[in-house]
């Protein structure tokens, strides 16, 4: 374990304590959220002097970005991986060692007993009712009891913010009520992606701009991937019927997913962050299937960049993606093989023309590194009772 020290070491600052163990050169959901935390927190840091020690902890062994996200910040390199059998002693024993005065755990990652307070993020619920029995009783005796002894619990949406409190038998009296904290968009998303820009992309994958569907998840059981690849399969054969020529479907889920559907799917499983954004600016239309988030950011990626979208009727996806008209996404139930089949033929005819600049401009404003580093802060703030 190495310790890398503040830039003002001469300053006794409480000391907070951020788990950054997921995040690795290939983040997923939660290490994308951590990141941006720092990323934010690193501009608020720029400005003005932040009244605590930011310190994040990272496993030792993972292999970083090349440009870290930590760079502006102490980092505490730890040998306990994330989600390992033992990381809940392990975890209370370093932050005990170095004097943590709070420690945010910004998963479900829990802690039997904390040396000092906590502050947690539940992006969801999922592992309740997707996840094996191993998952529930983890969710059940661990996560529950370290949420309820933390001094503020957090989530991404209202959705899961009602969802969490049944579970934890809150209610509307509750004196530490559950505080929503959005999911950001990176800046890069920001930007334009233009034809031009998407080119490499296009080239590496042998796909032509505005003329391929693209489906960006992963294999687990609520990303429900399995019946977009059916409707996929429905949809060639209608289209075979009817003498049009289909247009590809482009994933990087794993190809054991896939059975024996193969025809017309283009594999990106190493997809890098430049071409994923590149795809995404100029796909025919971005299939989301999922059967229950807890925010959902991959659409909002896509609708900021402008891609048309097919997506999942459920809570948590309208509440991200607010009111959108018919040619900019088309809500599906979930599990309905045709409707889905339904509208990628809707699509491909050119009845769906992407979200407008107004909704592209509104949701960029919506989900910014700022706020989600702002309300944190500001909750950090409260709990360490600096305010």
């Amino acid at each position: 374990m190495t310790n890398t020290e503040s830039q003002s070491p001469q300053k006794l600052l409480p000391k907070l304590f951020i788990d950054a163990r997921m995040v690795s050169a290939k983040p997923h959901g939660i290490a994308r959220y951590v990141t941006r935390l720092a990323e934010g927190l690193g501009e608020i840091a720029s400005r003005s002097e932040l009244p605590y020690e930011p310190v994040f902890l990272i496993d030792s062994k993972a292999v970083m970005p090349e440009e870290s996200v930590f760079r502006d910040f102490a980092v505490c390199e730890v040998d306990v991986p994330f989600l390992h059998p033992t990381e809940s002693w392990q975890i209370s024993r370093i932050l005990k060692h170095l004097g943590a005065d709070l420690y945010h755990s910004p998963s479900f990652s829990s802690l039997v007993s904390a040396p000092c307070p906590s502050v947690v993020t539940l992006h969801d619920l999922n592992h309740l009712t997707y996840g094996g029995w191993k998952e529930r009783a983890y969710y059940r005796f661990l996560l529950r009891s370290f949420a309820q002894k933390s001094l503020a619990v957090l989530t991404v949406s209202q959705f899961s913010k009602l969802e969490i409190a049944e579970w934890l038998g809150q209610d509307s009296d509750s004196p530490n009520p559950i505080e929503v904290v959005p999911n950001a968009l990176g800046p890069e998303f920001s930007g334009v992606v233009t034809d031009e820009d998407a080119a490499p992309a296009l080239q590496a994958y042998g796909l032509s701009a505005r003329a391929f569907f693209l489906c960006v998840s992963n294999s687990k059981t609520h990303k429900n991937t399995s019946t977009v690849f059916a409707a996929y399969q429905e949809y060639l054969a209608r289209l075979k019927r009817s003498g049009y020529a289909p247009w590809p479907l482009v994933t990087n889920v794993d190809p054991s997913e896939l059975g024996a559907a193969r025809e017309n799917v283009v594999l990106v499983q190493d997809l890098s962050d430049e071409h994923y954004r590149a795809l995404l600016a100029v796909c025919g239309a971005f299939l989301f299937p999922s059967l229950y988030e807890g925010f959902g950011l991959p659409p909002v990626e896509a609708a900021v960049l402008g891609a048309p979208l097919l997506v999942s009727d459920i809570p948590a996806l309208r509440e991200a993606l607010g009111t959108m008209t018919s040619s900019e996404a088309v809500w599906v139930k979930p599990l309905d093989q045709t409707g889905w089949a339904d509208v990628m033929i809707r699509a491909m005819q050119g009845a769906m023309k992407g979200p407008n600049l107004e909704t592209r401009s509104r949701l960029l404003t919506q989900y910014t590194v700022a706020k989600l580093a702002s309300n944190m802060d500001r909750i950090y703030r409260r709990v360490l009772k600096l305010t």
